[in-house]
């Protein structure tokens, strides 16, 4: 009896993948040369901005214009950092780790950026062994950009709720928002290469391609889930320590 061949994937998908693998590659060869030319004058405008909301008053509108300028342009400076860890080679070590400690870090960089200021994040952590095994700046900018892209959603403010739990020999961080939601059409492209429905916010639709990108390359998975109720839920699942998986 001679074996049926299993069916591979059609001409037109394997031409979407390699095009969605090139803008990938794409990103990590001239990520070095656009950082360097990112960086210099985004320092220097961060640093003219401190100096000018000091000597603005608080409360007029040119203070909060001005701290408007400086929240767009931390969010600029964060998406470079990630962009940054995901082009380099990584050489830290790979640990185990506490996942919790990573989420309560991740959440305490958030806070520290004016782009939080309106935004309530809650922690909750379940029962069981939470650690993992990988390397502690890929799972931490995993996370913080799952809370950036949270944030983006809720311009004018939300709530962000992060919770781990352990299932089976699986670690999982669900990072669930209030925020408008995900509309079925674009749930599919969420992790494209410089998809994005926020165009018009500045969004460059890359956080979420680097966070799946590095979730896999510690053995792990990202995915969309739609909300029990408003707003958008993504799930990092990663191998519990000390399992087979």
């Amino acid at each position: 009896m001679t074996a049926e061949p299993l069916p591979g994937p059609s001409a037109e998908r394997l031409e979407a993948e390699l095009g969605r693998l090139g803008k990938t590659l794409a990103v990590g060869q001239f990520a070095p040369g656009v950082i360097h030319e990112i960086n210099n004058p985004l320092f220097a405008i961060l640093g003219l901005l401190e100096f000018l909301l000091a000597e603005s008053q608080p409360g007029s509108k040119t203070h909060e214009r001005l701290l408007l300028m400086q929240q767009s342009g931390l969010e600029i400076k964060n998406i470079v950092r990630a962009v940054i860890d995901f082009s380099r080679e990584q050489h830290d070590e790979r640990l185990e780790w506490p996942l919790e400690d990573l989420a309560r870090e991740a959440l305490q960089l958030f806070r520290r950026t004016s782009v939080a200021r309106d935004i309530d994040v809650e922690l909750e952590v379940g029962p069981g062994l939470l650690s993992v095994v990988g390397n502690r700046n890929a799972l931490k900018v995993v996370l913080l950009n799952l809370l950036t892209n949270s944030q983006q959603a809720m311009p004018h403010g939300g709530t962000v709720r992060v919770a781990l739990a352990r299932s089976d020999d699986t670690v999982v961080a669900a990072v669930t928002d209030s925020g408008p939601g995900v509309v079925p059409e674009a749930a599919e492209a969420l992790f494209e290469p410089f998809f994005t429905t926020r165009s018009a916010q500045g969004a460059v639709g890359l956080g979420l391609t680097i966070a799946r990108a590095l979730a896999r390359q510690e053995g792990g998975e990202l995915t969309y889930e739609p909300s029990d109720g408003h707003g958008a839920r993504f799930v990092l699942r990663l191998p519990a320590a000390g399992s087979s998986a």
